[in-house]
């Protein structure tokens, strides 16, 4: 993000992950997207995710997760408001580090626009 995106024009700001509904502090007119990952990869905070979901949306953001710690099992992204959830498949799916592959799932207002990414960049694993 401080590098790639930035050079994109992007704007990053990172916050505390204990932050909760606190985080509308600092989404600004020009917020896009609220990201968030919980439990942290390191730190292993457990954010209050439809706290963050409430206030990234009432500022017409949208919520990317990462879930690869809690995994779909324990956490499911979208039925807390997140609109787009990513997961690390490299760790329990695969079960092992040699496999590289993640996965991305929407809800249906943002499906579309995922969809079509896909297709373009042609993203697929092979068997």
């Amino acid at each position: 993000a401080d590098t790639m995106l930035k050079r994109l024009g992007v704007e990053i700001e990172y916050y505390d992950p204990r932050i909760g509904a606190g985080i509308a502090q600092l989404i600004k007119p020009n917020t896009k997207v609220v990201f968030t990952e919980s439990p942290g990869s390191n730190t292993y905070e457990i954010q209050d995710i439809p706290a963050i979901v409430k206030a990234a949306h009432a500022a017409g953001a949208i919520v990317m997760m990462d879930n690869t710690w809690a995994t779909p099992l324990f956490f499911k992204p979208l039925d807390h408001g997140v609109d787009i959830s990513i997961h690390a498949a490299t760790k329990y799916p695969a079960g092992h580090s040699d496999v590289l592959l993640g996965t991305v799932s929407a809800n249906e207002t943002h499906w579309k626009a995922l969809y079509e990414g896909f297709c373009t960049l042609g993203c697929c694993s092979g068997p």
